[in-house]
């Protein structure tokens, strides 16, 4: 057979039944390739692809190898011409009952954490507010002063404010331009909390509280007397 440099083309999608179109390929050296082509039946296929095998092998005897593609024919859609299946209209109801997938309510995304690293101005409040029924002076006062809220560990732990609150090693860092601390003795796991804030004032009883040694102001008194003195004095 004479070679060629025609190159085997990619065969179109095959039907399931049918003719088929064979063509085997080789190549013969680096740049030439020959091809043949024929149409026959799947019987003679089988034959076809045996003679290409036994072309594939060189007067030596080496194998060489050989690369056989397989089309199917369309004959197979003339066979089905004028054997359309027939279309029945059925009718079909559901037992509510039965369905036992239920659709859930509509996906709400879950309202943000509060973010007291955002904070310009945040009022803390610890365990010198004795009791849970205290906290709306420290609200009241958070407000007048537009704050956010906030406190030391022992406050949280007790359910008293959301964890998200919590100012410490074990809580959020924050860095506000203005830190009110109201009864918080200043433990070192809340001072690494807040000790980056660019001023920071201190109210405690205790004058040797570890919190006046990191406050810029520092006042020695009841908060229950200051914190309504100092929300007058904002809302004048």
């Amino acid at each position: 057979m004479a070679s060629t440099s025609a190159t085997l083309a990619r065969p179109p999608r095959p039907s399931q039944h049918g003719a088929v179109r064979w063509a085997t390929a080789r190549r013969k050296s680096s740049n030439t390739r020959w091809c043949a082509e024929a149409s026959a039946t799947t019987g003679e296929f089988a034959a076809a692809v045996g003679a290409a095998v036994a072309r594939g092998r060189s007067a030596s005897g080496t194998s060489r190898k050989s690369h056989i593609g397989l089309v199917l024919g369309t004959e197979v859609e003339d066979r089905l011409e004028g054997t359309a299946a027939t279309v029945s209209r059925v009718e079909a109801s559901i037992d509510a009952a039965a369905i036992r997938q239920k659709p859930e309510a509509p996906f709400q995304e879950a309202k943000q954490a509060v973010d007291l690293g955002q904070a310009e101005r945040i009022v803390a409040v610890g365990r010198g507010i004795k009791s849970q029924d205290n906290l709306p002076i420290v609200q009241k006062l958070a407000a007048a002063m537009g704050a956010e809220v906030a406190a030391s560990r022992p406050i949280c732990d007790n359910g008293w404010l959301p964890m998200e609150r919590q100012v410490g090693s074990s809580g959020q860092t924050v860095a506000p331009k203005l830190y009110m601390a109201l009864g918080i003795s200043g433990a070192i796991q809340h001072l690494v909390g807040m000790k980056g804030s660019r001023t920071i004032v201190a109210i405690n009883k205790d004058a040797d509280a570890p919190i006046f040694e990191v406050a810029d102001y520092g006042i020695q008194g009841d908060l229950f007397e200051l914190a309504p003195a100092i929300i007058a004095e904002l809302q004048k």
